[in-house]
């Protein structure tokens, strides 16, 4: 488990308002992917990172295909900045 955040501690460092970083939160509890540990009126929560471990497989699969889109993109637009630097007077 990594390190615990508040809600407000959270809804600083995304930059969205704390009502709705409270809502993520209680989805992200209900499905698992978060713990959440009460102290007083404080609720701090964590990552639960085995319950993200397929998510990050199934992400994965996408990153090679990705990788060459881009790779394939850039090759693309660098022959086409090339022809046109070839045509100006």
């Amino acid at each position: 488990m990594g390190r615990e955040l508040t809600v407000n501690e959270t809804a600083r460092l995304v930059g969205w308002a704390q009502p709705a970083v409270s809502k993520h939160l209680a989805v992200l509890r209900q499905v698992g992917l978060v713990s959440e540990r009460r102290d007083g009126r404080y609720r701090h929560y964590s990552v639960n990172a085995a319950k993200l471990k397929p998510v990050r497989q199934w992400v994965i699969q996408f990153d090679q295909y990705w990788m060459n889109t881009l790779d394939q993109l850039d090759d693309y637009l660098g022959e086409l900045q090339k022809g046109q630097e070839n045509n100006e007077p």
